[in-house]
C-alpha cells in the first residue's frame, strides 16, 4: 500500500488504516480521514473511507 500523493488533505486531518476482522488475518483493509489522533473510536471509522481493499498474497 502506498499513499497517493494527488490526495489532497486538510492538515487537521489524518489518514487512518483499518484492517477488517476475520478469524485469522484480514480479508481486506481500509483507510479513512480521521482527526490528527485518529478516531475516537477504537473500533469504528469516524470520517469517511476513502480506500478499500482485498489483502492479496504477495507471493503471487
Amino acid at each position: 500500500m502506498r499513499r497517493l500523493e494527488h490526495l489532497s488533505l486538510d492538515p487537521a486531518r489524518a489518514l487512518q488504516l483499518w484492517a477488517l476482522p476475520a478469524l485469522e488475518r484480514p480479508p481486506a483493509l481500509a483507510v479513512s480521514i480521521e482527526p490528527p489522533a485518529g478516531s475516537p473510536s477504537p473500533d469504528d471509522p469516524s470520517g469517511p473511507i476513502v480506500f478499500q481493499g482485498q489483502v492479496i498474497d504477495s507471493a503471487l
